[in-house]
């Protein structure tokens, strides 16, 4: 590292700094504060405190947002080009639509359809790899729920007004799913033949008491095969199945795969504090209500507490008391391989973390009652294993 000294010519070596700041993260404008932090921290040198950053010309400004204002920092769309602009390095395309929604709401665009069609070819790229028909409409039907979500529309902003479709169910080739479903069923082994089935008689009838299933398989046994052989027998009969994992690579191997904090719409950090931001009259609650199955991999990385707000969530939407709205549910994990990440949290903190030990007692609800057992079924890692021991099995 090296610094200008003002009695001096050129730059000398400063040695006595071992840490220094590389960069910055990218914050969201839904964070407003945060977000005028980071623009500030950016901007102005020699800051000391926050105070320092608050204070403009003598003034101490009572926010960021104040302080940046007043230091002409948002007078013209150059900061949300700016914003959009990083995002779109490392950030996908349906975070770049939600960024762009909420620069729409919090912000304070003066052009907003210049920004839109600078920044739509990122923002649809993945309805273009998808082959979806219209992208662009598709796009904005996704910005569109988010501003409704927030008391505005497309229209308010001066951007052409989507025609409204199911976001989801147009993803997918309705017949290449049902060919592709036929033929991963027809390749299923005994072991995953019997999960299907089970899970599949829960789908297909809504008084089966057994409705939520763990998978407790070794990464190899065949999980991911089977997922995906529900995902297209499911959208081959035009109906939904919406799949989620705790990992972005895990969601990767599932075809329209999320992770879970993306699907159900988690503030994050997930904490205790984490709740879900999805409404009633969204599209995001119409898929998951008429869902006929959620599949939810790598739950044995996910914190307890997110298991529970799901259950509330589920509860809520579906008007049913009953564990995760008697949806069907379908988890797998393998507690023997990697827990949830707790920072600076010793062994028994971690441990105490996961679905099994906090989740608001819904581990204990589910196991308990005969009528509703959280059953667990076992793959076979190698034919060296001992034969799993299937039916209504308490994890």
């Amino acid at each position: 590292m090296y610094m200008i000294k003002k009695k001096l010519s050129g730059s000398h070596a400063k040695k006595d700094i071992d840490k220094i700041i590389s960069r910055l993260y990218t914050v969201s404008i839904k964070d407003i504060e945060k977000f005028y932090l980071r623009l500030l921290l950016l901007h102005v040198t020699g800051a000391k405190c926050f105070e320092d950053l608050r204070t403009v010309n003598g003034i101490l400004y009572e926010t960021f947002k104040d302080a940046a204002i007043a230091r002409n920092l948002v007078e013209t769309d150059d900061l949300w080009e700016k914003t959009m602009e990083e995002a779109t390095e490392s950030n996908m395309p349906a975070q770049l639509r939600e960024l762009f929604a909420y620069i729409c709401i919090f912000g304070t665009p003066t052009d907003v359809p210049t920004i839109w069609n600078k920044y739509k070819d990122f923002m649809i790229e993945d309805f273009v790899h998808n082959n979806v028909v219209n992208p662009e409409n598709m796009a904005l039907n996704h910005i569109q729920e988010i501003l409704i979500n927030n008391g505005s529309s497309c229209e308010n902003f001066q951007l052409p007004n989507p025609t409204p479709v199911n976001i989801y169910v147009t993803e997918y080739n309705v017949d290449e799913e049902r060919i592709r479903g036929d033929y991963l069923l027809s390749t299923l082994n005994a072991e995953q033949k019997h999960v299907y089935d089970i899970v599949m008689r829960a789908i297909q009838n809504e008084n089966e008491p057994q409705r939520l299933f763990f998978i407790d398989g070794f990464a190899g046994s065949g999980k991911t095969y089977l997922f995906n052989t529900f995902l297209s027998v499911i959208r081959g009969r035009n109906e939904i199945v919406l799949p989620c994992a705790s990992t972005g690579i895990a969601a990767t191997l599932l075809k329209g795969g999320r992770t879970y904090h993306s699907l159900f719409k988690l503030s994050i950090p997930i904490d205790d504090r984490a709740k879900s931001n999805i409404r009633g009259n969204s599209q995001a609650a119409r898929e998951l209500i008429t869902a006929k199955l959620i599949i939810w991999d790598e739950v044995s990385m996910t914190v307890g507490h997110a298991l529970s707000e799901v259950d509330k969530l589920f509860r809520d939407l579906m008007k049913i008391p009953r564990p995760f709205g008697g949806k069907v549910i379908l988890f797998a994990g393998d507690f023997r391989q990697n827990l949830p990440i707790v920072p600076h949290a010793q062994k028994a903190a971690i441990i105490e973390s996961t679905v099994k030990y906090n989740c608001g007692g819904l581990y204990d609800r589910t196991k308990a009652p005969e009528s509703e057992p959280h059953t667990r079924l076992s793959f076979l890692a190698s034919a060296r294993d001992p034969p799993p021991r299937y039916g209504a099995k308490p994890l």
